[in-house]
């Protein structure tokens, strides 16, 4: 591991930008109005640790900070730009260290740059870091992310111990209250001092985990209790912070588990049961491994350890050898027993008999036939094990390539997408430049217009003591004005007078004509009067002299015999004409007295 070089940036002493609601602009022209920052100043309520802010919250403080570090950057103000040094945090770096690029601020890059090696793998989850840790454009450029991990590698190695210390020769001494879990050995003075921090309450009385280094900081993963329960849970440790985390847990519980690194990723051992059966068909590992040492650390809970650490470590192996075997039942132990190889069974019976009083151990062929005779058939169905496992291997190798395949592409796609990302970042910083002159032309615009109003100003001196004067002209204008309107009220009611007398005389030769059509109408409607008297009376003789007919009909009828017969149809053909005359009368007069009514009826 190695020790931080500078203390973690953004720690709790320092408040945090927060709940910004007024433009940048405006907090900057409050903060030189101040004369500078006050404590608490700009500053929000500060996160509890381990929470974090919802995402539209940290949204507006991204467009906050945006404005405020661009107004600021434009008007110079230095102490609010050294303000900001001390506001960097896990939610902000990225965009800080971004605005830190587009307006040339050295010192707040250097900043942002110091914290994210202090978080590395924190700031590597975060999506944004993606956008701006693209792969660099030219050849000798280093990447984002090459330049923390190299920072964050910086620094003097230092050996890091694991374990229940109590009592052994790792023990520091001295030390108060409880024992400690985590060393670190130091070099000039051939001594091991305990950390400030221990393990994580998870990890207490775990054994068998496994370990690794990645980009200096130190993963546990796995293990199992001493009630033999595994555990997949998995802990990282920051040195740089002093810190233990959680990460994600493994997808199966495992125990005893190896770690490989590959291009910055850690991979775990094949399959336990095919290492378990090869260890016991070879007899290589009889039940012991080494002491696990990757890139500078020790893990303390291996079977064996250094010559220093030898005997410690064989009689903590005994007494988890005599707790386990005080919880397993009697076909475990059975089991157990047929596992163990002749040899290491010979080395541990030859250690125990030379501490027996007694001086020999009871022995039995029979026994050792019947403990053959199970390893033999244990070795079969091992090896139909390792059969089986092989394939299954296989068939994990083909899927391997297949996600390989597919990942090919995905990171084509992405190198497809980081190049689009690129080119938006590239127009984004050219429309902020223009920003940035638009508002250097707004400035100038507001210098000509302090320029004009003081010339204004100038020339009200100049002409004060014609105010009297250019009072008097303004009254005479309004009375002018007012004279004016008069004026022309006049000559709109002239005007007004001379429409009405042409609309009466209009008027009254209207009301002459309707007059005469008037008497034209009444001499009209008398004649017509006449002529409907004349007209009933000519209907009345035409009925009397239709009943006249008639009778003599009748008479006639009875006096003549054929000719009444003749003349019959002559008859009733002038009966039909006159009633056909009679109705055309009655039409006629009906029309005419129609024509009256409408007539009467207009004039009125």
């Amino acid at each position: 591991m190695r020790e931080a070089l500078s203390q973690e940036a953004g720690g709790p002493e320092v408040q945090q930008l927060r709940g910004l609601s007024a433009p940048g602009l405006r907090l900057v022209l409050d903060f030189i109005n101040a004369g500078g920052a006050r404590e608490g100043w700009l500053l929000g309520p500060q996160a509890e640790k381990g929470g974090g802010v919802e995402e539209e919250e940290e949204m507006d403080e991204v467009s906050l900070l945006a404005e405020l570090v661009e107004a600021a950057s434009f008007l110079q103000v230095t102490s609010l730009l050294q303000l900001l040094l001390s506001q960097v945090r896990l939610t902000n770096c990225l965009e800080l260290y971004r605005l830190a690029q587009v307006y040339g601020l050295p010192d707040l890059q250097e900043a942002c740059l110091r914290f994210m090696v202090v978080h590395f793998h924190e700031v590597l989850c975060k999506p944004q870091f993606h956008l701006l840790g693209a792969p660099p454009q030219a050849p000798g450029d280093v990447s984002l992310k090459q330049r923390l991990r190299e920072a964050r590698l910086t620094g003097t190695p230092v050996l890091v111990a694991l374990g229940d210390f109590l009592g052994g020769p790792l023990a520091p001494h001295p030390y108060q209250g409880e024992p400690p879990s985590m060393l670190r050995y130091e070099e000039m003075t051939e001594r091991w001092f305990p950390l400030a921090n221990n393990l994580p309450p998870d990890l207490v009385n775990v054994r068998g985990y496994g370990s690794a280094i990645l980009d200096n900081y130190l993963f546990i993963v796995g293990g199992y209790r001493i009630t033999s329960q595994e555990i997949s849970a998995a802990h990282s440790y920051n040195p740089s912070t002093n810190e233990w985390l959680q990460v994600a847990s493994m997808n199966q519980k495992r125990s005893r588990l190896e770690f490989a690194l590959d291009k910055h990723k850690m991979m775990s051992d094949g399959s336990d049961m095919l290492a378990t059966a090869l260890e016991q068909m070879d007899g290589l590992i009889a039940g012991s491994k080494a002491l696990d040492y990757s890139n500078g650390i020790f893990d303390c809970q291996s079977p064996t350890s250094p010559g220093f650490m030898g005997s410690l470590r064989a009689l903590h192996l005994v007494e988890d050898l005599r707790g386990l075997l005080e919880v397993m039942d009697t076909d475990e132990k059975e089991g157990l027993r047929c596992q163990i190889p002749d040899s290491t069974a010979e080395t541990l019976v030859k250690w125990l008999q030379s501490q027996m009083t007694n001086g020999h151990l009871p022995g039995n062929g029979e026994v050792y036939q019947e403990r053959l005779a199970r390893l033999e058939n244990d070795k079969e169905s091992l090896v139909l094990q390792v059969s089986v496992l092989t394939d299954q291997v296989d068939a994990q190798g083909e899927k391997i390539r297949d996600l390989e395949f597919c990942l090919e592409e995905h990171r084509e796609k992405l190198n497809a997408t980081e190049e689009m990302l690129q080119q938006e970042l590239l127009s984004r910083t050219s429309l902020e430049t223009q920003k940035l002159d638009l508002m250097a032309e707004i400035s100038n615009l507001k210098l000509k217009l302090t320029a004009v109003e003081k010339d204004r100003l100038d020339y009200e001196d100049r002409f004060r003591d014609t105010e009297g004067l250019m009072q008097e002209i303004n009254d005479l204008r309004l009375r002018v004005s007012e004279m004016d309107n008069e004026r022309l009220q006049y000559e709109k009611k002239l005007k007004s007078t001379k429409s009405l007398m042409a609309k009466l005389s209009s008027m009254k030769i209207k009301v002459g004509q309707m007059q005469c059509e008037k008497q034209r109408m009444e001499q009209k409607w008398e004649s017509l009067k006449d002529e409907l008297a004349s007209l009933k009376e000519q209907l009345e003789e035409k009925e009397s002299e239709v009943k006249r007919l008639q009778e003599k009909l009748v008479c006639k009828m009875k006096g003549e015999g054929v000719e009444i017969l003749d003349r019959d149809e002559n008859f009733k053909k002038k009966l039909k004409d006159k009633n056909i005359e009679v109705q055309k009368m009655k039409k006629a007069m009906e029309s005419l007295m129609a024509a009256n009514e409408e007539k009467m009826a207009a004039e009125g």
